[in-house]
């Protein structure tokens, strides 16, 4: 068997945990480096280990690539779906593209969620009134 950085990674996330490899990590940061000096918050799971862990990995990701790291705390599980909830406050609608018939955020909005997607599928936009503006915040579920 021919074990690459593709195979131990695919082990480890069938494993039960979502692991950034060194691939992913450059994909991420060439994403996300455009949109340097953003602001995002990472709101892992309560009481979520992995969630915990791979919140922390997103974050030294958006540090990296010179984005801003608020401290969100944490969310009770029971607010979060599974896989990752990209937030964006209301006022961003003026930011908007449409596509196949919904309404897309553009900008760093849709850079964090392209981002994400490399490393997580499962990923989500949700419109956030609540959110102050300019802010993002991923919300950092169980593994689906």
């Amino acid at each position: 068997m021919n074990i690459n950085n593709s195979t131990v990674t695919t082990i480890k996330q069938e494993r039960g945990k979502r692991i950034i490899s060194p691939e992913q990590r450059a994909r991420l940061k060439t994403i996300l480096s455009p949109y340097a000096g953003a602001t995002i918050d990472v709101v892992p799971s309560e009481g979520d280990t992995e969630a915990i862990l791979f919140a922390r990995q997103l974050e030294s990701v958006f540090s990296e690539a010179g984005w801003r790291i608020e401290d969100g705390g944490y969310a009770r599980s029971f607010g979060i779906a599974l896989g990752v909830v990209v937030r964006y406050p209301t006022n961003e609608k003026s930011n908007v593209v449409i596509g196949g018939g919904k309404c897309y955020p553009s900008g760093k909005i849709e850079a964090a969620a392209t981002a994400i997607k490399i490393v997580e599928p499962s990923v989500m936009l949700e419109e956030y009134p609540a959110l102050k503006p300019h802010q993002i915040e991923l919300r950092i579920g169980s593994m689906p």
